[in-house]
């Protein structure tokens, strides 16, 4: 009976393919789904949350109820405060999609018991200044004036792709994202949601190209996926991916490992842990210089195809920006300590005396802060040239100037005097 006095809103011929729902109002617990949505609910292990991930979502129910009452009794329009955000999390894997409600109000009523309050644009203003206070917005909706009728009824859609791009450019865009090993974990799981390759891979590191050194410990950002051997295998000579992605600075893909005729040594490190197909992605500063490494890998052959390659591509800047931006940050952190706890240092010389820094750093974070920073050390070190300081040199170089300015002074005297005698030309003489 249910599907017939709803099928003017949810078409039985579209049921298995929309995702909707009735329920009384505001009542989580709903009296009719569609088959679309029971089939998505229908895994045991999938698990439906609302979720709270801008300010915007956390608005309560009861404030949102407050707002259908503006809307519908006072006809004042919030539609655009009504939508929900959900989540669906599959347990023990990395599936996860994002679904939006559209409400619909129409067959909800509000309903007045007693006499209403006047709603004046001061106090409008008063309550939407206060949108997170329950409380106040309960003063002046009193649920013993209203109450409501009738049936909430709402589509999901599936915005996954939308919202997961929101939350990759807000967790990107902010500054030194990488440095957080959380964050950094967050965004590749995003990663695979927005490329819809739910088992894949993700890994990111720093490097400075050509590959003399990876920079790992200098900036602590290595989430490599063969990180316990990653500065062996990648500085060694010889041609593999990552120098091919470096040196010609775009995305190079291995579509299937075990074809490979000459496998090197990273491409059977890989193979080695079950991985088939391979993607490698440059990042890069403002200067297009190679900065960092992201890294994807499946299990399965031919995963990553030229469309994967785009899409990802479309939103590589992100990763760029988040890449330069975590580095500036441990270089003004490194370079603060420096001029903090030492004096000027020759440039030959700065390597040793960032790489204290940094270590003073990380056992700041770490919680082991002694207050000192490690005294800096050059054993076994021979000069082979030097500088040396002759006594009083400042006060002779001043008396040296003096002398050399006063003799100027009565050379230009003299030419003066001739001219003067050869022209006639007026001179004022003191």
């Amino acid at each position: 009976m249910l599907h017939v006095l709803l099928s003017s809103i949810f078409p039985v011929a579209l049921s298995e393919s929309s995702y909707g729902y009735a329920a009384p109002p505001f009542v989580m617990e709903p009296f009719y789904i569609t088959t679309g949505l029971q089939n998505l609910l229908a895994d045991s292990k999938a698990e439906l949350r609302y979720e709270q991930f801008f300010e915007f979502d956390r608005i309560s129910y009861t404030v949102r109820a407050c707002l259908i009452i503006l809307e519908k009794y006072y006809h004042m329009h919030f539609d655009h405060m009504l939508p929900f955000l959900f989540s669906l999390k599959h347990e023990g894997t990395n599936m996860e999609g994002f679904y939006k409600t559209t409400s619909l109000l129409d067959f909800l009523e509000v309903k007045v018991k007693g006499t209403p309050p006047e709603i004046t644009q001061k106090r409008l203003d008063h309550l939407l200044k206060n949108i997170s206070d329950s409380d106040l917005w309960l003063e002046v909706f009193s649920p013993d004036i209203f109450y409501f009728e009738g049936i909430y009824l709402a589509y999901m859609s599936d915005v996954t792709e939308v919202e997961t791009l929101s939350r990759l450019r807000k967790l990107l865009l902010t500054s030194d994202s990488f440095s957080d090993y959380d964050t950094a974990k967050v965004v590749a799981n995003l990663t695979r949601v927005y490329l819809s390759m739910f088992d894949i891979e993700v890994g990111i590191f720093t490097v400075d190209y050509p590959f003399e050194k990876l920079m790992l410990k200098r900036y602590n950002i290595n989430y490599s996926i063969i990180q316990e051997e990653l500065h062996d295998l990648i500085t060694q000579e010889g041609q593999h991916i990552y120098t091919r992605a470096c040196r010609e600075n775009r995305i190079q893909i291995l579509a299937n490992l075990d074809q490979l005729e000459s496998p090197t040594a990273i491409d059977r490190k890989f193979l080695d842990r079950g991985f088939k197909s391979l993607m490698i992605v440059p990042l890069r500063d403002h200067k297009r210089k190679v900065i960092g490494i992201m890294e994807l890998a499946s299990t399965q052959p031919y995963d990553f195809t030229q469309v994967k390659r785009l899409k990802l591509k479309e939103i590589l800047p992100l990763y760029d920006v988040a890449m330069e931006d975590s580095r500036n940050a441990v270089d003004n952190s490194i370079q603060k300590v420096i001029q903090e706890q030492f004096t000027n240092i020759h440039p030959s010389v700065f390597w040793k005396f960032s790489q204290t820094a940094f270590d003073y750093i990380n056992s700041r974070q770490g919680g082991e802060d002694t207050g000192q920073i490690s005294t800096v050390q050059f054993n076994d070190v021979f000069p082979i040239f030097g500088q040396i300081d002759i006594n009083s040199s400042t006060a002779i170089r001043n008396l040296a100037v003096k002398s050399d300015l006063d003799r100027n002074l009565y050379l230009v005297a003299d030419i003066l005097n001739l001219a003067y005698d050869h022209t006639r030309f007026f001179i004022k003489k003191n």
